[in-house]
Formats: structure tokens, sequence, C-alpha cells
């Protein structure tokens, strides 16, 4: 096995094959998102000059508007990435839009690994791992108003650490970070790493970089509900007036103190789930041990100096707020929530093997393919099924 992941690893264009390779399970293997998220339909009615959708949506995660017609409470950055789709009447979803971003993923991860020195094998085997055998898999696979959000926020935070760790364009590595923060929210932590990065030097550009997507983001809030932090959360109702606030999960609020323990657990603890006919071993929607789905993680207490350290407390901050959050996820393999810092966390197990990767730690890299593909596969079938239970 190792003499052909070597071989493989030197092969012509290996990068890019490898992208074209996972656009094409992500795309094939996932499933159908048209009509299940407010994405596309925001980008049509941007379109059309308005930021709210008419109609009815009974299966959307909504906030009614005082003058009638919805609200989309995730910040807006999907939709503008489908405005040209829109403009040309493609109908397009976020199954797609996750694919690409998830492709593009596999190629910004070769390059933040070759950025850090690592020999070629080492820096394959945690490029093909991100690829097939992380939360990635899931995430880029099955697409949806949660999941290409936090695919293509990880893409931006990965171009981020790329220019921060060549320390050129300040600017654009602030820029990602911000745009990356206009799909998923905790991503924008990430910023005191990026001007660490850039603390010799750059990070005035850099923190102009992630003010002009950060105002963009506030004037549209201010223009839907007169405040530049409410995004509607909070306030989602869906049409038969019933408030997500009501619902037994966020007693607290959506994000409160009191959540962390059971954020925790189910990052770290919850097991797979066994049954005594196939398919014998399935994950459960509620969270799956990232330590089982990625054993590879193990390693980044390996990591050492300071970026090392700066990396932990930085994907420690940009966690936080997640594993705050009433619902720690569902539905999803493994914790999907762990995507938002995995491009930092990859960089510390790239820091962990700059001198070389044991047997057992590539072992560990490759069995979580299996894994994650066995059950995200059968999580697809749940759901096909309508089994969300």
């Amino acid at each position: 096995m190792s003499k052909r992941l070597d071989a493989i690893a030197n092969w012509p264009w290996v990068a890019p094959r490898l992208a074209l390779l996972a656009f094409a399970v992500y795309w094939g293997a996932g499933l159908v998102q048209t009509g299940t998220d407010s994405h596309y339909p925001i980008a049509q009615a941007m379109l059309q000059g308005r930021l709210y959708l008419t109609g009815n949506y009974p299966l959307l995660e909504l906030v009614p508007r005082p003058g009638g017609g919805w609200y989309s409470p995730f910040p807006p950055l999907i939709s503008v990435l489908m405005l040209p789709f829109a403009a040309l009447g493609l109908v397009i979803d976020t199954d797609l839009i996750a694919a690409i971003a998830g492709a593009i993923s596999v190629l910004l991860m070769w390059a933040l690994m070759g950025r850090i020195g690592l020999e070629r094998t080492t820096r394959f085997a945690l490029t093909l791992a991100w690829a097939f055998g992380s939360e990635v898999f899931w995430v880029a696979a099955t697409g949806g108003q949660h999941l290409a959000p936090e695919i293509v926020a990880a893409d931006l935070l990965i171009g981020a650490l790329i220019l921060g760790l060549d320390r050129r364009a300040p600017f654009a590595a602030g820029f990602c970070v911000g745009l990356a923060a206009a799909a998923r929210l905790p991503v924008g932590l990430a910023l005191p790493l990026v001007l660490w990065l850039y603390r010799r030097g750059g990070w005035p550009l850099a923190l102009v970089g992630v003010a002009i997507p950060a105002a963009l983001v506030a004037a549209y809030n201010v223009a839907r509900f007169g405040t530049p932090f409410e995004f509607g959360y909070g306030l989602i109702t869906d049409t038969n007036g019933h408030e997500v606030l009501s619902e037994s999960w966020y007693q607290e609020g959506i994000i409160s103190p009191a959540y962390l323990s059971l954020g925790l657990s189910t990052m770290l603890l919850r097991g797979v789930e066994l049954r005594s006919q196939f398919p014998w071993i399935t994950g459960s929607f509620d969270g799956t041990s990232v330590l089982l789905t990625m054993p590879i993680l193990f390693w980044i207490v390996t990591a050492r100096g300071r970026l090392a350290l700066v990396c932990g407390a930085t994907a420690a901050l940009i966690l936080l707020p997640d594993l705050m959050h009433g619902n720690p996820g569902f539905a999803q393999i493994g914790y999907r929530f762990i995507v938002d810092a995995l491009p930092i966390l990859w960089l510390m197990l790239g820091l962990a093997f700059r001198n070389g990767i044991s047997r057992l730690a590539r072992a560990a890299l490759l069995i979580a393919i299996p894994i994650n593909i066995w059950l995200s596969t059968f999580a697809w079938i749940a759901i096909g099924r309508g089994d969300l239970s």
C-alpha cells in the first residue's frame, strides 16, 4: 500500500486528477437539492430588486417579513454566487455548488500542504484524506442550505491561509476571511490567525480586506431588519406560525454556553450505531465523534511551534459558537460544524508531519476513507427513504 501511494503521489497532474475525481463523486453521489433551500430563490429575488421571497415555502427555514413575504436567515454569499446562473435562467442547486467548492478545496489543500514543505507522498495522503476521509466528503457531496456555505467558506479560509503563509497580498487574505464569514459566520473568527501571519507588516491591509465584505453584509441586514447584526436566526417561523425558539433544543436561545457540553459530547464522544442486520454499523443523524470518523485528528497534538499554537487557539475560537449552538448539527454524519475550523486543523496536521508520517498515522488517514463513504452512503439512503430518526 505504501509503495502504491508513493507511485500515485508522483503521477503528473495528480492534484487536478484528484479534484476532478472528487467533483464527479460529490456531484454523483449526493442528493438533489433543488427546492430544498432558499439560496437560489433569493438570488432570483435579488435580480428582481428584492431581498425577500414571495409565495409559500413550507419546507424552508425563513423569517416572516412584516410587509409580506419571507427573508432568508442565512448570510448572502451563496445567493450572490448563484446570481450569474439565475440571470441566465439556469436553475442550479446547492448540491452543484457544494460539489464545485469541494473539488476546488482539494486543489487548495494540495497547495496549502505544499506551502509548508511536505514531501510529496505525505502531501498527497493528507489531500486524499481531506477529499474522501473527512467531514468534507459528507458536506461537499450532500450540499443543501447548511452544508454548501460550509465548504465554500472552507475554500476561502484555505485561500487566506495560503496567502498568509506566503506573507503576500494581505488585502486579498483579509477579503477571503470576510467573504468566508459572508457564507459561514463562525469562520470570520479566523481573523486573529490571519492578522498574526501578517504581524510583521500587512495586517492593516488585511483588516481593510475584511471590512469590505463585513460592511456589505451589515448593509444587507440593515436593509432587512434595520440593524447590522440581525440575521434572523432566532426569528425563523414556519408557515403555520411555529417559531424556532419554541423548539425544545433552543430553550436557552440559539447560542448559549448551556449547550456547550452537548456540543462537545457530539463532536468527541458520540459513537456509531450498531444494528443486528445490514448495514450493521451506521452513524446517527445527531452526529458521530470526529475521532471515529477522522482518527487522524489525534495527531494534531503533536504539531509544534508558534504557528501550531496560534492555529489551535484559532480553531477553538471558531468552533466555540458552533459548540454552543442548541442544535449540534442535525442532520449529519460526523460533526458537520467542524468544517468551519477543518482547514486550520489540517494545517496543524501538515505541521505535525513535516518530518515524515508514521505508518500508524498513514493508516489513520486511509481508514477514514471507507468509514466516511460507508456512513455517508447509508445516511443518503435513509434520507431518500424519509427516515431521519
